[in-house]
């Protein structure tokens, strides 16, 4: 067998309160920000496109650049 040390270090795995924190943060976030879009917009499919990019860059995106 192999024995060594992997190349890069992650970081520990969050509790489930801290994940269920994070979640509530991120969506709350999000949905106020597609709902400022859609009432300044006026047009109210904008605010689920919006929803959804900021919800693909919040949680897949930005944690995928920093192996979190």
């Amino acid at each position: 067998m192999l024995d060594f040390e992997p190349a890069y270090t992650r970081f520990p795995i969050a509790s489930l309160s801290q994940r269920n924190g994070a979640f509530l943060v991120d969506f709350g976030s999000c949905f106020l920000l597609a709902v400022l879009v859609r009432e300044l917009v006026g047009i109210p499919i904008l605010g689920w496109v919006w929803f959804g990019g900021l919800w693909l860059l919040v949680r897949a995106v930005v944690p995928a650049g920093g192996l979190g």
